[in-house]
């Protein structure tokens, strides 16, 4: 974990994107884009008379307008807000305790009432991989960062004098991992705060110190519990899904029509790209190899149909889930298709939150969690899902127990249930033998193509 000298944790967004730096990257890229393109100017006109392929080249003018706009916005935020320090307390934050703090920024913000907090775990990975021939030897660094859990909050903004306060709370459960030192596998939680406002946005994160507090730590910051949730306000569950209504049996969760309307969208634009991609290969390589060509068709159009119709399924279908004393009803109706499942209170054992998904665009993550009833045989059944934020998952989970009832007693797991196989082992089989398949139709189509090949493989088999 990286040293603090106290507790005041400045903007990770500032200390990477320095207004210095974004001009800098801006002027010489477009000093070289405008330079080569004054230089071959005509040739360029030529070759795109040519071929119309050399058109990517307008994209290196785009890229640069790109970066003379983000530096004038980096400078429009600097000089707006300077630079700004989010203050925990307690200090650092902790795992099974608090994460609470603020951040004061020196303007009065008048048309902006409330600020969107994301407060994130996140488990950074390297890979090295050495590659050697006869030429050189090339390393290959690859990273991925993987949001494990995540929790948001939208707070009201204080006023205080000319300056404006952002107070959160946060309270991460046990069994999170804290920040370490950076290394092949390391975790570090990152804390993003937004505010829409007039002109430019204050959209800043700051990578904090967490640890994993015990008992005495517990006790000793109680305080800071009720000190910062007085100046805090429950998360916007209206925009959120699902919708959220008390029925007489006792609570109700609504998904209606097309609530993945981006999922759906990215699904069927995808299996666009890929039935044009199929439309290709049968085309270019029938000739060549026609048994393989054909199989692989056959796959990537099944693929392209399944994602398609996965698109479509997203946003013409709806899902009721109602909680009550006699246990948890699921409806879900696709294209006019109704499809029904009761769990009944005496075969539940818990209801537990789980991620779901996570999805990064530049330095804003979103994490999605669900809700699994886990019944007496040991299997799970899905009762929630899309929940941004893992308060937001936990408030349901709790009205849903709450609804079951007083009388309601957790079932205990039969541990005499035999193993079961993994649920989508079925698909892994079928991928295997794809692989084999188009693997042998390959080798089949070059031997036919290349009669020369078998003789090889004869000698080698001789």
């Amino acid at each position: 974990m990286n040293e603090y000298t106290s507790n005041k944790v400045f903007s990770e967004s500032e200390r990477l994107y320095l207004p210095w730096q974004s001009w800098l990257w801006a002027i010489i890229w477009n000093a070289v884009v405008w330079y080569a393109m004054t230089k071959v100017g005509d040739k360029l006109l030529q070759a795109l008379d040519q071929d119309p392929i050399f058109y990517f080249i307008v994209l290196f003018p785009v890229i640069g307008l790109w970066l003379v706009i983000a530096a004038i916005k980096t400078t429009r935020s600097a000089y707006k807000f300077g630079k700004s320090a989010v203050v925990l307390a307690p200090f650092p934050a902790q795992v099974g305790g608090q994460c609470a703090g603020y951040l004061d920024l020196p303007l009065a913000i008048k048309k902006s009432t409330q600020a969107t907090i994301n407060l994130t775990c996140v488990r950074q990975s390297y890979h090295h991989k050495s590659r050697s021939n006869s030429i050189h030897n090339t390393i290959d660094n690859n990273s991925r960062a993987e949001p494990l859990w995540q929790d948001r909050s939208t707070v009201a903004i204080q006023h205080i004098g000319q300056n404006s306060r952002i107070a959160f709370a946060f309270e991460p459960p046990e069994g999170l991992p804290a920040s370490d030192d950076k290394s092949k596998i390391h975790h570090f939680w990152k804390l993003h705060i937004k505010i829409p406002m007039t002109g430019i946005d204050y959209d800043r994160v700051f990578e904090i110190p967490v640890i994993v507090a015990d008992e005495t730590m517990q006790a000793s910051h109680q305080r800071y519990t009720h000190q910062t949730n007085a100046n805090s306000s429950v998360d916007a569950d209206s925009v959120l899904i699902p919708n959220i209504s008390k029925t007489p049996a006792g609570m109700q969760l609504t998904y209606g029509y097309g609530r993945s309307k981006l999922i759906s969208l990215m699904l069927i634009v995808f299996a666009t790209a890929i039935a044009l991609m199929d439309y290709f290969i049968l085309t270019d390589f029938i000739g060549f190899l026609p048994i393989t060509s054909t199989l692989l068709t056959f796959v990537m159009g099944f693929i392209a149909l399944a994602l398609f119709l996965m698109g479509i399924l997203f946003i013409a279908s709806n899902m009721t889930i109602e909680a009550g004393l006699d246990g948890i009803s699921k409806q879900q109706r696709i294209i006019g298709f109704t499809l029904k499942e009761m769990i009944n209170a005496s075969e539940i054992v818990e209801i537990i939150v789980e991620k779901e998904s996570s999805r990064t665009v530049g330095h804003e993550t979103h994490v999605w969690f669900k809700l699994q009833a886990i019944k007496q045989d040991g299997s799970k059944v899905e009762v929630g899902n899309t929940l941004l934020g893992h308060s937001h998952a936990e408030k349901i989970k709790q009205q849903m127990l709450t609804a079951l009832g007083l009388s309601w007693l957790p079932a205990s797991l039969n541990n005499q249930q035999p193993n079961k196989p993994p649920r989508y082992i079925w698909l892994k089989r079928v991928w295997q033998g794809i692989f084999i398949s188009i693997t042998a139709t390959l080798l089949y189509d070059l031997i036919q193509a290349f009669p020369q090949v078998m003789d090889f493989i004869n000698k080698i088999v001789a």
